[in-house]
């Protein structure tokens, strides 16, 4: 009964029931601790007591598990409980899969879930939901409600699910698909048994933000290609001993900690652009801050220092660029002062021997000297990946969306452009599914459906797959109020879909398309994002309110002078734009506490269109450059914490209006207001750039001209790292000249 799957072996999922014997079998392979047995799934078997006492001593014993399923066997509360008991007892580090979902299971087990969570980073994944049917008061047995089972709140179910999404991110780290290590909120004491030294060829980012950390090992220093070092809310007494020799790193965050001083070591990092230290127990700030060619924002905020006023040290949570240039002002007396002036300032060792050391490059070089130590540049890749869709749309798009396997692209006039998203082909232009111009295209994958909204007071919803290539939809009617819908997003964990329209946030069920709630603002809502468990509301007073699932305000942020007009999420970073010149970068280690992390300059455009990818790695934004030949839109790709990657040369000539992301492959789609659609291929490897030269180069030989596709020339630079494959169904034209080379062949 037992199936070889490769070496190992695991049950089959069919639902049919085991004999005792083979249940007998399976236990007892458990229990041996065999390591050819990797899986045990029992889905609906309904397993009697005895097997069941046998299977949880297996389980506590067996240490090269990876996946358990025993979801819909009647445990409850009290098998569950016991089962994730004896998993604690295990230590088993192998475990990554965990079913126990339909088993009549509340928030009892719910917190013995997250529990488990807490101390076992390796789960990927636990499969909990259920529902309680009949409860005891209801069915009569007792008129006492105390006895009732509680379900599953929004509280307990964040909590796990963002347990799983540390987890996850850990393992992606682990499996070398991610340079970035992020390890939150998790009651980490000690990294000596976290990090390991040969990650020091690889990790750029280490984020334990919010965890019980007091000191870092010595490994860590091996650590030379880090560029990020975020361990706010943590315990640290000091920074490390090593930190100076972290030449890379660009942001260190070690906001409310127990820090006292700021370490002359610091002077080395040239690349330092972040300095985050407030809420700590710093009395001075050094001079040798003012040296640092890049530093651009210094956060000191809620420290006894009492060199400066408190209100420049307190508005330092903006950025402290006035911070910035007061130091570097103060620094600047000690070199030009008149004769015999004593300056009023208190000095440190440090500074005394900096200000020293200065003096002495200035009298040994006068011509050349400076107080800041000399920028490092750093040259940005460039890459031409672009390929333009034909035809252009007839209107002007105002919104673009990756729905299923095709491109849903809005325009001015209401209708939406489909085109292909393997083949790049047109497949229809549904006509007029809104009255009026398009902004915004929200897919509910759950349910299949797509909701598109713009500047009318109804919501289409749209299936996102034709069936028998019939396009139907239905309209969701607001009140006469509501005349433009700026954004929508869906809470899949409540099963709601949150509208912005006016000073108002409307909240809507999925399923049913009932009204459920409204919240009103005080200035128009531009922007929402759920990030967190919370709803982050960009509005035009510039400023981001985050709300509770209640409705009312968390916290109040003032994040620009204007308008926010993108709220955007990629990992645990929050992105904001307005008509600034720059873009701010926020987090949220804790429930009370969020702050600015980072400014991104993107000067001389008056609107930031902003875009993650969902694997929580890059962020992209588009700009407008001066070239000779005119301006060209091209696409800036970030770190999450703002670093320039990569520029991507884009096919535009005109303001590109809408962007969007895709997975499977990695594809990146703008479009702009004259009606050009462009698809930017961001991975590329051998293959698919031997694709794409063939595709936009060679002729087909033997077929007629109406069966050659219209192609634009695609150039292909830029470092290869990953080869794969792209995959795609092929076209007609490809089927036609299969045959056609098959018969020459012949």
């Amino acid at each position: 009964m037992l199936l070889r799957k490769g070496s190992f072996n695991v049950l089959p999922t069919s639902s049919k029931k085991l004999s005792k014997r083979e249940l007998d079998d399976l236990i007892a392979r458990a229990k041996r601790d065999d390591k050819t047995l990797k899986a045990i799934e029992i889905p609906n078997q309904k397993i009697s007591n005895t097997h069941f006492n046998q299977l949880l001593d297996a389980i506590e014993v067996n240490q090269t598990l990876t996946r358990i399923d025993i979801s819909n066997n009647g445990l409850q509360d009290i098998g569950v409980c016991e089962v994730f008991n004896r998993l604690m007892i295990s230590n088993n580090r192998f475990m990554r899969s965990i079913d126990v979902s339909l088993n009549g299971i509340s928030l009892t087990s719910g917190k013995k879930i997250s529990e488990y969570l807490s101390y076992h980073f390796h789960i990927s994944s636990i499969k909990y939901n259920d529902t309680i049917g009949t409860t005891i008061s209801e069915s009569g047995l007792t008129t006492d409600k105390l006895f009732d089972k509680k379900a599953f709140t929004d509280t307990i179910t964040h909590k796990i699910e963002s347990k799983l999404n540390s987890n996850r991110q850990m393992l992606r780290f682990l499996n070398s698909e991610t340079n970035r290590f992020e390890c939150w909120r998790r009651k980490v004491k000690s990294l000596g048994s976290v990090l390991r030294e040969h990650w020091g060829d690889r990790i750029v980012s280490m984020d334990f933000t919010g965890n019980e950390i007091q000191s870092l090992p010595d490994m860590a220093q091996s650590y030379t290609l880090l560029e990020e070092f975020l361990f706010s809310h943590n315990s640290l007494p000091e920074f490390p001993d090593f930190i100076g020799q972290l030449l890379a790193l660009r942001v260190i965050d070690v906001s409310k900690n127990q820090i006292k001083n700021i370490p002359l070591e610091l002077r080395s990092l040239l690349h330092l652009e972040t300095l985050i230290v407030s809420d700590n127990q710093i009395s001075h700030l050094p001079l040798f801050l003012a040296t640092l060619p890049k530093l651009t924002f210094l956060a000191v905020a809620r420290n006894p220092i009492d060199s400066f006023t408190e209100e420049i040290i307190e508005q330092s949570e903006e950025g402290g660029q006035e911070l910035i240039k007061l130091l570097r002002e103060r620094l600047q007396e000690y070199f030009t002062p008149p004769p015999d002036t004593q300056l009023p300032y208190r000095l440190s060792e440090d500074d005394k021997h900096l200000i020293s050391m200065l003096k002495d490059q200035q009298a040994a070089s006068p011509e050349d000297f400076s107080i800041f130590l000399p920028k490092k540049h750093i040259t940005h890749s460039k890459k031409f990946v672009c390929r333009t869709l034909k035809p252009k749309c007839e209107r002007k798009p105002t919104s673009i969306q990756k729905i299923s396997d095709g491109i849903w692209c809005g325009m001015e006039d209401g209708s939406i452009c489909h085109w292909d998203s393997r083949t790049f082909s047109l497949r229809e232009i549904k006509a007029k599914v809104l009255p009026s111009a398009i902004l915004e295209i929200l897919e509910i994958s759950a349910i299949s459906e797509v909701w598109v909204a713009g500047y009318c007071n109804s919501v289409a919803v749209v299936p996102s797959r034709d069936h028998n290539g019939e396009f139907g939809s239905m309209e969701i009617f607001l009140d006469p109020q509501y005349s433009v819908v700026q954004c929508m997003i869906f809470v899949s964990l409540t099963n709601r879909v949150w509208i912005a329209s006016g000073n108002s946030i409307l909240s809507y069920c999925a399923q049913n398309k009932n009204l459920e709630g409204t919240v009103t603002m005080e200035s128009p809502v531009l922007s929402l994002l759920y990030h967190q468990g919370m709803i982050w509301a960009g509005c035009g007073d510039g400023c981001i309110y985050v709300l509770k699932k209640s409705g009312g305000i968390h916290k109040t942020i003032k994040a620009a002078s204007s308008m926010i007009f993108n709220l955007k999420a990629v990992g645990p970073y929050v992105w904001s734009s307005s008509n600034e010149d720059v873009i701010k970068v926020w987090i949220k280690p804790s429930n009370s506490d969020i702050h600015c992390i980072a400014l991104v300059p993107v000067d001389g455009m008056e609107l930031h269109l902003i875009t993650p990818s969902s694997h929580g790695e890059t962020m992209y934004c588009q700009s407008g450059v001066l070239k000779e030949g005119g301006t060209t839109y091209d696409v800036f790709e970030f770190s999450p914490t703002g670093r320039l990657l990569t520029v991507l040369e884009t096919s535009h000539t005109k303001f590109i209006t809408a962007m969007a992301w895709s997975r499977s492959p990695d594809r990146l789609w703008t479009a702009d207001e004259g009606g050009v659609v462009c698809c930017h291929e961001l991975k590329l490897g051998k293959k698919t750039m031997a694709r794409l030269r063939q595709e936009s180069l060679s002729p087909l030989v033997g077929l007629s001209q109406e069966d050659v596709p219209e192609t634009e020339p695609v150039a292909v630079t830029g470092d290869l790292k990953k080869a794969w494959r792209v995959s795609r169904v092929p076209t007609d034209t490809e089927r036609k000249l299969t045959l056609f080379r098959t018969h020459s062949a012949q």
